[in-house]
């Protein structure tokens, strides 16, 4: 993996790579797509649970990915990361 990824800086004095902000994955959908649509997509409540249901099953029959629903907010990693460590230390082992 190297888009989103750098060494980490020499004046940490640690060996290895981090995670760095890649914006072209923030927003690479909408720069396909008119400014009009991109700003009412952005500006929707998304009120039917049921959609994204049906998208994540879909997603688990067809796809190659493994599903894990956990407790927390949007911000899981910052507000709660007990809940997730495991799962991404056994993602880390894995690949």
């Amino acid at each position: 993996m190297k888009r989103g990824m750098a060494p980490v800086p020499a004046h940490l004095n640690k060996k290895g790579y981090f995670f760095k902000r890649d914006p072209r994955l923030k927003i690479a959908g909408l720069a396909m797509m008119s400014i009009e649509t991109a700003l009412a997509y952005a500006s929707k409540k998304w009120e039917r649970l049921d959609y994204y249901l049906d998208v994540v099953n879909k997603l688990k029959e067809t796809a190659d990915v493994t599903y894990h629903e956990v407790e927390g907010t949007h911000h899981v990693q910052l507000d709660a990361p007990m809940n997730i460590v495991h799962l991404i230390e056994e993602f880390l082992e894995q690949y």
